[in-house]
């Protein structure tokens, strides 16, 4: 499962939960379709540049995030399994690391095709999530604005 950074219920004291944080558990937000989505791509993304161990991969993922997106080993190993069946990458050993050998990623020739296949999917529906989020915060920046011109906080 994903962890994406930033507070949860469990972190901060009930009194200084947000409202949003009172009704939802971001624990069970981290897995959301939309991240679970881009992990396959972003996985492919990275193995393009090069063979990577898994741990480069949790890295470099939490690290072009400015870590606001840190997929967790239990999500990533059984997906790289996976790709791996598919055949869209294949595994090498890698280094002995703590007594066991550590296994490489590589990108293979049909997992190129299946970058560019991910791509064309994942652009448009990229491009409306952007543009629906663009909406709502010009929809909040309008309530912000109204609020303020009736005096603020009144009703809270």
């Amino acid at each position: 499962m994903m962890s994406i950074a930033g507070d949860s219920i469990h972190e901060r004291a009930p009194e200084t939960a947000s409202p949003l944080d009172r009704i939802l558990d971001r624990s069970k937000l981290s897995g959301s379709l939309l991240l679970r989505g881009l992990l396959p791509y972003y996985v492919l993304l990275l193995l393009r540049d090069g063979p990577r161990y898994g741990n480069q991969i949790l890295g470099a993922i939490a690290r072009e995030t400015r870590g606001r997106w840190k997929p967790s080993p239990g999500g990533l190993y059984p997906l790289l399994r996976r790709l791996r069946a598919a055949g869209y990458i294949a595994e090498e050993a890698g280094e002995p690391r703590g007594g066991r050998l550590a296994r490489r990623y590589r990108l293979t020739a049909a997992g190129a095709r299946a970058l560019e296949a991910l791509r064309d999917q994942l652009k448009p529906m990229l491009e409306e999530t952007i543009h629906l989020l663009q909406v709502h915060l010009e929809q909040l920046k309008r309530w912000e604005e109204a609020r303020r011109g009736e005096g603020g906080d009144q009703g809270r």
